[in-house]
């Protein structure tokens, strides 16, 4: 599976940096860069379900803003898509 990093929104509504395992119509599956190394390997590893209006597509302003715990506009994030 190819490497796509994605923003989702924890149960507190905090932002965070997350890579894509896989996706469905109502889940979409997340794990952290250890995870997915473990999974492309077909080694258990854990990847979480999240509701989809929790998962955004990727934006470089908004990494940014997590990565250095700054304030940012997250209504400027758009849902991520599932592609059938």
């Amino acid at each position: 599976m190819k490497r796509q990093y994605i923003i989702i929104k924890d149960v507190v509504g905090i932002y965070h940096l997350a890579l894509l395992w896989s996706a469905s119509a109502n889940k979409i599956y997340i794990t952290n860069e250890e995870g997915f190394l473990k999974l492309s390997k077909g080694v258990a590893a854990a990847a979480i379900g999240f509701p989809r209006e929790d998962v955004f597509k990727f934006d470089a302003a908004a990494a940014a803003a997590i990565a250095e715990r700054k304030e940012y506009d997250w209504s400027k994030l758009k849902i991520y898509d599932v592609v059938a």
